[in-house]
């Protein structure tokens, strides 16, 4: 995608759940430090998910995908972490109390740049299908839909 052409105008995105599994791993680090630094000239983005923000904030190279990424969607995070999330993305009180005092599902904070809005979300059945990581959660949704809605797919 980085030297053909013909790809150019082709919108791509990388999806990466759970990073901070790959970040030990120098290959993996230093290709998606690529991607997230080179993507956006090429009509491309990186989308990526971790439960461990941390881990990412301290290692060198992997820091540069935090750089580089310009949104950030704040779910749930773990007390521990505040001191780093204040320090590196500098929050109000009010939105710390947010993602750190048990917000509802899909409650958080959806920064862009330097403004910050409070968003809860309502997935669909369908998107929750592509996210739902846990086959019998996944299942039981998909059991669900063929008897609610007829869904074949």
């Amino acid at each position: 995608w980085i030297k053909s052409p013909e790809h150019a105008i082709k919108r791509k995105v990388l999806y990466v759940d759970e990073m901070w599994q790959f970040i030990d791993y120098e290959q993996t680090v230093n290709f998606l430090e690529k991607v997230a630094r080179r993507s956006r000239k090429r009509n491309a983005g990186m989308c990526w998910a971790s439960q461990d923000f941390v881990r990412i904030l301290e290692n060198v190279k992997a820091r540069g995908i935090l750089q580089s990424t310009f949104s950030y969607f704040f779910l749930e995070q773990n007390k521990i972490d505040k001191k780093k999330i204040q320090e590196n993305f500098n929050l109000t009180a009010g939105e710390l109390d947010i993602i750190l005092n048990n917000p509802g599902k899909g409650e958080g904070i959806f920064r862009v740049g330097d403004s910050s809005v409070w968003i809860q979300t309502d997935p669909s059945d369908k998107e929750m299908m592509f996210i739902e990581s846990n086959e019998a959660v996944l299942q039981e949704l998909l059991n669900n839909m063929k008897k609610v809605q007829g869904y074949a797919g």
